[in-house]
């Protein structure tokens, strides 16, 4: 039986945040999500996930990230069940 669940990828940061919190940067996409013939799901994003750097004006900002992950449903079936 299948659970109906949300799975956060990543959390997306604003300028200034240092952690996690409920207001993220909206600046994200799923450009590509693949079910693999095992039923794992393969996903790519891209996003600001908190890593910072000296931009030319000497002020911090975030780096943009393409991440990716793999789901294995069977996997997640097996943790929202507990």
């Amino acid at each position: 039986m299948r659970a109906n669940i949300r799975i956060k990828i990543a959390h997306t940061y604003l300028d200034g945040q240092t952690a996690p919190e409920p207001v993220a940067n909206g600046d994200t996409g799923y450009c590509g999500n693949i079910v693999l013939e095992d039923g794992t799901i393969f996903t790519c994003t891209y996003g600001r996930f908190g890593d910072t750097y000296q931009n030319q004006e000497g002020k911090s900002a975030l780096r943009t990230y393409i991440a990716s992950r793999r789901i294995n449903l069977a996997v997640t079936d097996r943790l929202a069940a507990k």
